[in-house]
């Protein structure tokens, strides 16, 4: 979680930049979430260093290098933005300076922020120039090898070394880095820090170091998110625990116990922004494929239909049999990102034997940028449908894309026997 990362920062700017922190509630978050992406369009014009800033971000954040933090983040603009949410309201100047000079040094962690937030491309849908030296830019985080889109608002400002972040915003979870700041800060002063601050602190911790796309390694949270989830929480702090407890649930199989965590969010006033989405997967689970489709499409009306959500909406029309809905759903996925193996292999178990013989199937497989991985996951995938006609089309069509001699020889083998089967 990106946003987890920056408690810890740092300032010795003297003259400051003007920023002013506007706190949004939730509900007025969802609508101006809806108003950006539920379009799917583009922002116009947008300019060169802001594109060159997501750019950048996106390839340090794939990369094996080591990654300066200070590229990407001001130290003193986030420390500022801080200060304007009431962050060190109660502090006395030698506290304040204790902490800002611990700011600096605690950002050597946020590389692991910037890890955790890796993404392969980028699309930017609006931007907000509330200042000559500021901007506002709300953009979607494109994650190939997990299929996942992350929609992020991010401020931006103009520093001497660059623009930099200084505050930044994860909308599928509701979290913004400085008001959580500001939480953590107001809810551990005084003698006694408040007691949910103790089994925070953990979740924290361990969502720093452990690989988020690993199931196994997913599953460690759930303890720490049970005992978190007893405390009496800031909205934002339990709707960000109940979001992942219900994904650990859903990873373990416990599909009705993650579907009661949500239905009682949405109860008691803390639902997540991700409620629907995960409902609908739920649904899939259970073979419920018209409730999915109908939960998809809530997450649409506010997310918009990037290419993970399009995915599973061809999946949910395939098993229903609407083979030209399913392949509609697919190409709108493969429109919004091309590299979508998952799209890919959805398409192919929607077309007919013509269509996965032709030029234009295999000018989607090409735009993938790795035509191989992609149509072994698409015949693997026709396999597991136990759609071994397809798979047969679709072989003949792309035998030559394979190098490895074992691999021909596999599905050769498999796809003939199974042939040999059905005679």
């Amino acid at each position: 979680m990106a946003a987890l990362g920056t408690v810890l920062c740092s300032c010795d700017r003297k003259q400051r930049f003007g920023i002013a922190y506007d706190e949004s509630s939730h509900e007025e978050r969802v609508a101006e979430t809806t108003a950006v992406f539920a379009g799917g369009s583009e922002a116009d014009g947008i300019e060169p260093f802001i594109d060159s800033f997501f750019t950048r971000m996106g390839r340090a954040s794939r990369s094996e290098d080591e990654i300066d933090v200070f590229d990407f983040i001001s130290v003193d603009a986030m420390l500022e933005t801080a200060e304007d949410a009431g962050a060190f309201q109660g502090l006395n100047m030698v506290e304040k300076m204790n902490f800002r000079r611990g700011f600096r040094q605690g950002l050597a962690g946020v590389d692991q922020s910037i890890r955790q937030m890796g993404y392969d491309r980028h699309r930017i849908a609006k931007v907000e120039k509330p200042h000559e030296n500021r901007r506002i830019v709300y953009v979607s985080l494109y994650d190939n090898e997990l299929s996942i889109t992350t929609q992020m608002r991010w401020w931006l400002v103009r520093t001497d070394d660059g623009w930099r972040a200084h505050d930044y915003e994860d909308l599928t979870v509701g979290l913004r880095t400085v008001g959580l700041i500001a939480t953590l800060m107001k809810a551990g002063l005084g003698d006694k820090a408040d007691p949910w601050i103790a089994d925070f602190i953990p979740v924290v911790s361990s969502m720093q170091s452990i690989d988020l796309s690993d199931p196994e390694a997913m599953v460690t949270l759930r303890d720490p998110m049970i005992r978190l989830l007893e405390h009496d929480l800031p909205l934002d702090i339990r709707r960000f625990a109940n979001t992942i407890l219900a994904s650990i649930r859903m990873m373990e199989g416990e599909v009705e116990q993650a579907r009661e965590l949500l239905e009682a969010a949405e109860k008691g006033g803390y639902d997540s922004p991700l409620a629907d989405y995960q409902i609908g997967y739920m649904m899939m689970n259970r073979e419920d494929w018209e409730e999915a489709l109908a939960s998809f499409e809530k997450h649409i009306s506010i997310f918009g239909s990037d290419f993970d959500v399009l995915e599973a909406v061809s999946d949910c029309h395939y098993r229903l049999g609407h083979l030209e809905l399913a392949r509609e759903a697919a190409l709108r996925g493969l429109d919004d990102n091309p590299q979508s193996v998952n799209c890919l292999a959805s398409l192919v178990a929607a077309s007919t034997p013509e269509q996965l013989g032709g030029a234009a199937l295999a000018a989607r497989f090409e735009a993938s940028g790795n035509a191989a991985e992609a149509y072994e996951t698409a015949l693997d995938y026709l396999v597991s449908l136990d759609a071994m006609d397809h798979a047969r089309v679709l072989f003949a069509a792309c035998r030559g894309k394979f190098e490895d001699p074992e691999l021909v020889e596999y599905y050769e083998e498999t796809l003939a026997g199974d042939a040999d089967a059905t005679e």
